[in-house]
């Protein structure tokens, strides 16, 4: 990871890269972002800069061992804690990032904007409440007292901090006394769970979300996306990047026209119910990621529509197709209807996530749609869309 490779984050670059040159590395860092704001790539892309030993005035050279082993998340001199469950036969307490390390790493390679969630669904614990325990603690007041292989600092990451808890009393020695050349950067998206003992120690950097041309811009080259698609889905992301990869993976899910077509399917229930039984098995089989994903761009799309009732469309997040529909739905659907379709998609997301029967959960909402769309004047209207 260097830093070219991320989008943006212009001052936070140069506030790290000035820190380097200047020697003024603070000894704890405490990264603060939203979900997806790219802090733990921003961090890596320092960290490769700070290893890298062919360096440029404001870049690392990405050639060299250091830089080669920072890229694959092996270098000695790097250590990880992030939160993790029970693994296989050992005990919880026992448990630390070593025993998922390698999950980890295949993670972060492929998604270097990955959140919690994107963590917690690839070590199956969706359902659990993992921490870092008391035992990791320990592991890093340990490690970090030894010296370093190669590199003339040792740096420690604690991702998803808050996930420390009170754990983090343990921490407060090496936080403010660390061993000789030893960096702990800490990364939160929740920097109020962090304690306060632990804030008044740490160099505080607040990170940024991604603008949404950062984001299309992005999607476009990584994803070879066309620029309306990459723009719907950066709208979408609402500045999250781990998001913006998730829905690129399922770009091929037109949401837009996905949505009209269950309004459509919907409302002609009461003539036709093959077609809305049509549609919900066609939707049943879409990962549970891809159901997700239609049902949260489809209150987007409410929330987008619900402003255009009162504002019209200069301030809307929309592409201009996306317009063009709303301009359509706002003679037919007014915001008594509309508020009925949105509680109506909240609740299947809400089931969704309870791991409910996918296929009744959402015929039930659909009928009730269909008795908020059934009005005469709607007819034509939503099926000539």
């Amino acid at each position: 990871m260097k830093f070219s490779d991320i989008p943006g984050k212009t001052q936070e670059k140069e506030y790290l890269i000035e820190a380097v040159e200047k020697d003024q590395i603070p000894h704890a860092l405490l990264i603060s972002e939203k979900t997806g704001g790219g802090g733990l790539a921003l961090c890596l892309a320092f960290i490769s800069y700070l290893f890298c030993t062919d360096r440029s005035t404001d870049e690392s050279c990405g050639e060299c061992s250091a830089c080669q082993k920072t890229k694959k998340l092996i270098h000695p001199d790097l250590h990880f804690a992030f939160p993790v469950i029970k693994k296989d036969n050992k005990k919880r307490e026992d448990t630390t990032s070593s025993d998922f390390l390698n999950e980890f790493r295949e993670l972060i390679l492929d998604t270097p904007h990955a959140g919690i969630s994107d963590w917690l669904r690839k070590i199956n614990a969706e359902d659990k409440a993992p921490n870092i325990n008391t035992t990791e603690c320990n592991r890093m007041i340990k490690t970090l007292g030894l010296k370093t292989f190669e590199s003339e600092y040792k740096v420690q990451i604690i991702w998803q901090a808050h996930f420390l808890g009170k754990e983090g009393n343990r921490l407060l020695k090496l936080i403010e006394e660390p061993p000789e050349n030893t960096i702990i950067i800490l990364i939160t998206n929740q920097i109020k769970s962090i304690l306060n003992t632990i804030l008044s120690r740490c160099q505080l950097l607040r990170v940024p979300v991604f603008s949404d041309d950062e984001i299309m811009n992005y999607l476009c080259q990584r994803y070879q996306m066309e620029q309306v698609q990459a723009q719907q889905l950066a709208f979408l992301s609402n500045g999250d990047m781990s998001r913006a990869d998730e829905l690129a993976e399922n770009h091929n899910v037109g949401y837009s026209e996905e949505l009209l077509n269950w309004l459509r399917a919907c409302y002609q229930f009461g003539q036709k119910p093959s077609i809305l039984i049509s549609w919900v098995d066609h939707y049943s089989k879409y990962s549970k990621n891809m159901q997700r994903s239609f049902l949260e761009y489809s209150l987007y799309f409410f929330r987008e529509y619900y402003q255009y009732l009162f504002l019209g469309t200069d301030q809307l997040r929309l592409s201009e197709e996306e317009k063009e529909t709303v301009q359509k739905m706002s003679k037919i659907i007014d915001v008594e209807k509309l508020e009925i379709l949105q509680e109506g998609v909240n609740q299947l997301l809400i089931n969704i996530r309870r791991n409910a029967n996918i296929k009744i959960a959402t015929m039930d909402v659909s009928i009730s749609m269909f008795h908020a769309l059934k009005a005469k004047s709607l007819a034509k209207s939503i099926i000539n869309y």
